[in-house]
């Protein structure tokens, strides 16, 4: 593998899909799944695989450079900015599987999606467990070839299960306000068996030697979200730029231009917010630096501002926009897009409320 010093850094990669995505971005939304021409730049581009164990063909870029390259995508399309931050970390989760059980699962084509919450249930028997149940939001289920599901054991911690998709039938009910193109459906299994080479728990640790997987699994999914409503808004105020220039900056009048102005300074302060988190998590990472309670605090805090802050700054462009916000195109699709990330169980007020706890008890990281 060439040494990541000499490859293009990702968001370089990503910004030569760029135009592909976001022409694509209308049909995407409009059949509610990401176009076999979008798959197509994704896996050219090797997107997908960009947090895959490196011992399975994964890039081991460092996690700043994923976090720019995921956002360039978002802005292109906020769904295919979504559905890469799932595949991707998703294939990434099969660094806690046996090196051996992962290398045969991630072919270059591989994509997973994956549910957090433990809506199966998960029955021991010898060599395995049998699996059933019913998951909600499998972002990305319809182009998946495996996906990482949570299941409730007997007396257990949670286990995940890794099942391929053509043991899983997808139920169509994915119809929302946006983020339309994820297809993030449910899926039913029925008493599929699931042999224990592909089932782990997170609390046991990743089994890949890389610095990313040190960090704390909850750190890393706030991690991860957060480039992807970034892109959605940095979208959305260039479509705006574009629109009042087009008609002439002055009709907008000084208090919109005070306006736009204020949605930019919202939106650069919540990027800092990211990349200065991001930053030092990374750093910790490279170093074996503890990273303690404090510290995942603040990676959902910085989450859940971005998330808000982007949805902030689509309501501020959607008025600026006046009548142009009311038409199909990137305005109004960035609107709808940023409002359903805020939505994310991962993103709720309660990750503010537990921060708040932690940080008054043990202090802000320093």
């Amino acid at each position: 593998m060439t040494n990541s010093s000499v490859r293009p850094p990702l968001e370089q990669v990503a910004l030569g899909v760029f135009e592909v995505i976001r022409a694509q971005a209308p049909e995407n939304e409009r059949q509610g799944h990401l176009s076999s021409a979008t798959l197509a730049a994704l896996h050219e581009a090797d997107l997908f695989r960009i947090l895959q164990p490196s011992s399975c063909g994964g890039s081991a870029r460092p996690l700043p450079e994923v976090m720019r390259a995921v956002e360039c995508v978002a802005r292109a399309d906020g769904a295919a900015g979504w559905c890469l931050l799932i595949g991707a970390a998703s294939n990434a989760f099969a660094s806690w599987l046996d090196p051996d059980v992962a290398q045969a699962m991630l072919t270059p084509d591989t994509v997973c999606s994956s549910i957090f919450m433990p809506s199966g249930e998960a029955v021991p028997e010898e060599g395995g467990y049998r699996v059933s149940g019913r998951w909600s939001y499998a972002s990305g289920i319809q182009h998946a070839t495996w996906v990482l599901a949570s299941c409730a054991v007997a007396g257990q911690a949670p286990l995940q299960v890794f099942l391929p998709t053509r043991d899983i039938e997808i139920i169509p009910n994915w119809d929302v306000l946006g983020l339309r193109a994820t297809g993030s459906h449910d899926f039913l299994v029925q008493d599929v068996f699931v042999p224990v080479e592909r089932t782990l728990r997170f609390s046991q640790g990743a089994r890949e030697a890389s610095p990313l997987y040190t960090l704390p699994f909850q750190a890393l999914l706030w991690l991860w979200f957060a480039p992807v409503p970034l892109g959605i808004a940095r979208a959305a105020l260039d479509a705006l730029r574009d629109e009042v220039v087009s008609r002439g900056a002055g009709r907008i009048g000084p208090s919109g231009h005070a306006r736009y102005a204020e949605a930019e300074a919202i939106w650069r302060a919540a990027r800092a917010f990211a990349s200065d988190v991001t930053e030092r998590a990374w750093a910790a990472a490279l170093t074996g630096e503890p990273f303690t309670p404090s510290a995942v605090a603040e990676t959902g805090v910085m989450a859940r501002h971005v998330a808000v802050s982007a949805a902030r700054v689509t309501q501020m462009t959607h008025e600026l926009a006046g009548g142009a916000s009311l038409r199909e195109g990137t305005l109004a699709r960035a609107f709808r897009d940023a409002h359903a990330a805020m939505q994310h169980v991962a993103l709720a007020p309660s990750v503010w409320e537990n921060a708040g706890r932690t940080w008054l008890d043990a202090g802000p990281p320093g």
